[in-house]
């Protein structure tokens, strides 16, 4: 009887929620968990020209991805040159797709998230703050 009713949720959810169409370009995403501290710059944009990342040297950031890749695998997040920005994954609630991000020194680099089936790139500039 468990069986049966994990299949019906799971049929409302997706006749609720929608199936990704075939042709949807696939895409990964990262969105802020937390804010930064009171006067201090953190920002992500998600736009259809442009991805960036906006960030005070010595800030902490927790984010997380969001994609249109359904049962894609884990998401892996890298900074280019991490002596300008740092990543660390966070698990928490057994969510492995939740990361730290964190200005190192002021300048630019590039932050990259990927899975089995997208990857973005983002803009990054650590500013001095």
């Amino acid at each position: 009887m468990n069986a049966v009713r994990a299949i019906l949720i799971s049929a409302f959810a997706t006749a609720a929620i929608g199936c990704p169409k075939a042709d949807q370009a696939k895409r990964i995403e990262i969105y802020a968990l937390t804010a930064p501290p009171p006067a201090r710059a953190a920002q992500i944009t998600n736009g259809d020209a442009a991805h960036r990342v906006v960030i005070g040297k010595g800030v902490a950031l927790a984010v997380t991805s969001w994609t249109t890749c359904p049962g894609s695998p884990d998401t892996a997040l890298s900074s280019a040159d991490p002596t300008t920005l740092g990543t660390r994954t966070v698990y928490r609630r057994g969510m492995p797709d939740q990361f730290l991000i964190f200005g190192v020194r002021a300048g630019f680099t590039t932050l990259t998230a990927k899975n089995g089936c997208a990857e973005q790139r983002y803009d990054v500039e650590v500013r001095a703050d």
